[in-house]
């Protein structure tokens, strides 16, 4: 049985050297997250950093599509209703419907991606229910 000393199993933990100790003593009693801590999340999140960037894309457009839902139904009664009562005419309303509708589809459409994304990422773990 031959042990390779050479590199240490790794246990969890980060190589930090007095300095970084004192100072990472120093952060704990402040609340502050330390060197070590920071280094052990960066090794961590390493593997997966295109895909934690792609889930943080989806997530801004996702928040932007649902912010967008409640100004496209403002617009729909400031502009869409006048018409109605004036001319009977529909089609101000239904131009502002056709965008707010394909808006909500596509919402659900990136919750069910973001499900899928967070599972390949995370397991069990990044399940979103």
């Amino acid at each position: 049985m031959s042990t390779d000393t050479s590199k240490p199993a790794w246990r969890g933990e980060a190589e930090v050297d007095e300095q970084e100790a004192a100072e990472a003593a120093e952060r704990l009693t402040a609340g502050l997250p330390g060197v070590d801590s920071r280094r052990l999340l960066r090794d961590l999140l390493t593997p997966s950093r295109r895909m934690l960037q792609l889930i943080v894309g989806i997530v801004l457009i996702e928040n932007a599509a649902r912010l967008a839902i409640p100004f496209l139904v403002k617009e729909g009664i400031d502009t869409g209703i006048p018409p109605i009562q004036a001319s009977n005419d529909l089609q101000p309303l239904l131009t502002i419907v056709a965008p707010l509708a394909r808006v909500v589809l596509r919402v659900d459409r990136i919750q069910d991606l973001l499900r899928h994304l967070a599972t390949e990422v995370g397991g069990p773990v990044g399940r979103l229910d």
